[in-house]
């Protein structure tokens, strides 16, 4: 019983076309059915009482049918078998998925696509499948009956790639109609998806209404941009600009020109997962004026002081960790994670571990998982508490 009442909850089952989405079926003459005609029992994905994922696909002319995962808490692929009532649907039913974010694909005749009756998102670079498998441990990205913040997509133009740009911004309960200043978080996505996946993979907006509706966490502003800083050339490839430059020159004067933030770096925080992170540290390390606060969600460098970014661009922080006491005079939180079945764990534990025990002041916390959501929802949820309670 808990699983169905979990799944009906919007944080597992809404996505960027619906809130509360009714996946109809189409009859066996093709025609679509409508609500009302009782057909509930049939959207693409389902999770049944005793934790088996119903996958449904309509593919009257198929030959074969099947779903697959893409790795991490979902490998391979699962044959769907033709209903024998005539409607044309595939069925199959999984067992034994683990908690969590699983983005997933079809296959058609061998053919990859999407399943039009189940949710859709964006990531791995395209758009993609996904379900939610509840998970009774962890509820903070739920939507519950507690005051909600609002989000807003904003336009800035930036000097860097001389294009007009896009944020999305969450501003908490209360925030409209009142005067008080906020912090702010600037919140970066992962390579393959962009700047709308922490609001509809993530869930941040849920996480934050959460705890502060608890008394967990301050209340604050979040920006999240999307991660690619791309101008095209004459020949018509891309360059890609380093996205710390287009936060710091353009996004971050924007914001305090128009919200009431608190502009000193002791209120700001920079933080991402995976491509993100490496943003996050080039913001907080390379712009440090503006930054005081950093975390890292599964980055693909660890936290390497020396190496490469994203871009293969060599980098090397020596002068910022000169000393442990000079890095925590200036560095108020550093805050690193990492699944501990992503292999970005092995390295980076040990990378944390060492700086820590010559006195910086970082801190390294892990959470069973793959390099997937339900790590970065749970790496969110466990840094916000810690974030401008100065």
């Amino acid at each position: 019983m808990y699983l169905k009442r979990a799944f009906e909850n919007p944080a597992l089952t809404q996505q960027m076309l619906y809130f509360d989405p009714f996946y109809g079926v189409k009859r066996p003459d093709g025609k679509p059915e409508t609500r009302t005609q009782g057909l509930e029992d049939r959207p693409g994905i389902s999770i049944t009482e005793d934790g088996k994922v119903r996958v449904l696909y309509y593919a009257p002319n198929a030959s074969s049918v099947a779903i697959v995962g893409i790795g991490g808490s979902m490998e391979g692929s699962f044959p769907l078998q033709k209903m024998e009532d005539g409607s044309g649907y595939w069925e199959t039913y999984l067992e034994n998925i683990t908690p969590g974010f699983h983005y997933h694909t079809y296959s058609v005749d061998g053919v990859e696509t999407l399943n039009p009756i189940a949710p859709v998102g964006y990531g791995c670079g395209q758009a993609i499948n996904y379900f939610e498998m509840p998970d009774p441990l962890f509820t903070d990205y739920y939507c519950k009956d507690v005051p909600h913040g609002s989000i807003r997509m904003e336009q800035y133009f930036s000097s860097v790639t001389g294009k007009m740009r896009a944020c999305w911004v969450y501003t908490p309960a209360g925030y409209d109609g009142g005067d008080e200043r906020y912090p702010v978080l600037y919140l970066q996505h992962g390579g393959g998806e962009n700047e709308c996946g922490w609001i509809w993979q993530g869930k941040i907006h849920y996480i934050l209404d959460n705890l502060i509706a608890e008394g967990r966490s301050q209340k604050m502003l979040v920006v999240m941009n999307s991660g690619y800083a791309h101008v095209q050339q004459e020949d018509g490839s891309y360059t890609s600009l380093p996205m710390d430059e287009v936060i710091a020159k353009d996004c971050i004067p924007f914001i305090d020109a128009k919200f009431r933030t608190k502009a000193q770096r002791e209120y700001r925080c920079a933080a991402g997962l995976s491509m993100g992170a490496s943003h996050a540290r080039n913001m907080a390390f390379y712009h440090r004026d503006l930054f005081a606060s950093l975390a890292m969600f599964s980055c693909g460098a660890g936290f390497a002081i020396k190496g490469k970014d994203i871009m293969g661009i060599p980098y090397d922080f020596s002068d910022v960790f000169s000393t442990p006491a000079e890095y925590n005079a200036s560095m108020l939180q550093t805050f690193i994670t990492c699944g501990e079945q992503d292999p970005r764990h092995v390295f980076t534990k040990p990378q944390v571990e060492e700086l820590r025990s010559l006195g910086y002041n970082v801190q390294y916390t892990s959470f069973p998982g793959y390099h997937e959501w339900d790590v970065w929802r749970k790496s969110a949820a466990a840094l916000l508490p810690l974030l401008f309670a100065w």
